[in-house]
């Protein structure tokens, strides 16, 4: 609660690590409180109001998720771009429960990851639950995505360099994609232990490890959590089971990058 208003906050990064010198910032919003009315009809009306800075956002589009794993991929259903009044209406939805989502991209693609600059905002309540013969009207609050801000997770300033590039299957380097080094092979699960900064069009991406070692590096679009379907994804390809060995410095890896598809 900020004076006598309440706002809610999501982090995007999963999972969070808290210490004493830890600054984490969120972006607190008004909640988004739901009208639901009934229906003379068995449909169900899902109708969005999106907003930024308390005005309308037209090209706005809601999406919807069957589960919150499902976020960074491909939605269970999304709607058409909202109009002047930042209205959103989707009917004819199945009765189920759904995480929804609105984004409004700068290219105004549908589909994608978003980036910075684009505005994306989050139904307050997690998820809600549509039942059929009803209507359920609210507002969700935009913000624009600001650039990652993702330090080092162990504030390493000396150790060892892996130096490297991150290419597609034609060999061009991928811009925006960071590049990960863990002590486990279940990369996605734990907390790493270098990331390195986002690649630039040249596709360089440079960890930090703090002591030699046995490590497992690989290179994703997103931070935390298992790699979801439409996410840049490769790891390191030289050993069978994607570990290097660190003992000095490293330099001219090439990991290949490939979108995943289920």
């Amino acid at each position: 609660m900020v004076g006598k208003k309440n706002y809610r906050g999501f982090t995007g990064k999963n999972p969070v690590f808290i210490n004493s010198d830890t600054y984490l910032g969120i972006k607190l919003l008004p909640p988004s409180k739901v009208k639901i009315t009934r229906i003379k009809s068995r449909d169900v009306v899902l109708k969005i109001r999106a907003l930024q800075d308390g005005k309308p956002v037209n090209n706005a589009r809601a999406y919807l998720y069957l589960s919150e794993k499902d976020i960074k991929g491909m939605p269970y259903l999304y709607s058409e771009p909202s109009d002047n009044k930042g209205q959103i209406k989707i009917s004819g939805i199945l009765p189920n429960r759904y995480f929804i989502l609105l984004r409004k991209k700068k290219n105004l693609s549908p589909l994608g990851p978003i980036s910075d600059g684009d505005l994306i905002g989050f139904y307050s309540g997690r998820y809600l639950d549509l039942k059929e013969g009803m209507q359920y009207s609210l507002d969700i609050h935009m913000f624009v995505k600001a650039q990652d801000d993702i330090t080092k997770p162990l504030d390493i300033k000396e150790g060892f360099i892996i130096r490297g590039r991150a290419l597609d299957e034609k060999d061009t380097p991928i811009q925006g994609v960071y590049a990960f080094l863990y002590t486990r092979k279940e990369m996605g699960h734990e907390r790493p232990v270098s990331i390195s900064a986002k690649t630039g069009k040249d596709g360089i991406f440079e960890l930090i490890v703090p002591r030699t070692g046995v490590y497992y590096l690989g290179v994703r679009e997103f931070y935390g959590g298992t790699p979801v379907q439409g996410e840049l994804y490769g790891t390191y390809d030289l050993t069978y089971d994607h570990h290097i060995k660190v003992f000095s410095n490293i330099t001219g890896i090439s990991i290949r990058v490939r979108r995943i598809l289920r």
